[in-house]
């Protein structure tokens, strides 16, 4: 890209550096600046001349309006009447062009808003009529009259229905319930489980100590040789 950049300025000449082509091209410079000059000139000229022009057919279709107008046998006060609408007319459309793009602006930010709230609500109407039936909870008519409740009785709570999450399958229900009635039966002070685990350590004591390990008897050195012999014998 560098390279490409510098194209430009690494190109030679096309003349040979001489004073006669630097004048020559002094002089074809500013006789293009001339030209461009007075082509801007033209434009402007041109473009004030296409002003003008619309002005004054703007005002000789005023004059035709009016003529036919008078023709027709309108008075006076019908004439003024219908000048007033026609400019009004304009000004109003004038005016509204101007102001078209705020008011299509504005109205779409008011739809688009009174969208958002109408969805909203319509979201909200039915999650508070599912929290209303889902929390409504009257706890006087369980409890009955409050005012006489005994402060030393505990509360009862009634059984429900565990979530999926606790529930277990067919094949666990036995280890579980053997598990819940060792729990029930250590927390009423059943002593029997505990009797048995003790003797049964007792027990494994008793074996452990009756159990006498046989001490292997230490060869002496003749022996030693003796079953050396005998094993490279059995390896031929």
């Amino acid at each position: 890209m560098e390279q490409m950049h510098s194209l430009e300025s690494s190109l030679p000449p096309e003349q040979p550096p001489t004073k006669q082509a630097i004048e020559s091209l002094n002089l074809e410079l500013s006789q293009e600046f001339k030209l461009a000059a007075n082509a801007v000139t033209r434009l402007y000229r041109v473009a004030n001349e296409k002003n003008s022009l619309t002005k004054h057919q703007g005002y000789l279709t005023c004059l035709d309006d009016i003529l036919c107008a008078l023709d027709s046998n309108v008075t006076a006060d019908e004439l003024r009447a219908w000048c007033y609408k026609r400019r009004n007319d304009i000004l109003s459309n004038s005016q509204d062009k101007s102001l078209n793009p705020v008011k299509e602006r504005e109205r779409k930010l008011n739809k688009f808003s009174e969208n958002q709230h109408r969805e909203n609500e319509a979201h909200k109407e039915p999650f508070e009529k599912d929290s209303a039936v889902k929390y409504n909870f009257s706890f006087n008519e369980s409890n009955g009259d409050l005012s006489n409740i005994n402060e030393n009785i505990a509360p009862k709570f009634r059984l429900s229905m565990p979530p999926l999450s606790v529930e277990h399958p067919p094949r666990n229900a036995s280890r579980i319930k053997s598990w819940k009635a060792r729990t029930i039966n250590h927390g009423r002070g059943d002593t029997r489980n505990l009797n048995d685990i003790t003797g049964l350590g007792h027990e494994r004591e008793r074996d452990r100590e009756n159990t006498h390990y046989e001490k292997k008897p230490k060869l002496d050195s003749d022996s030693e040789v003796d079953i050396r012999s005998f094993r490279q014998d059995m390896d031929l």
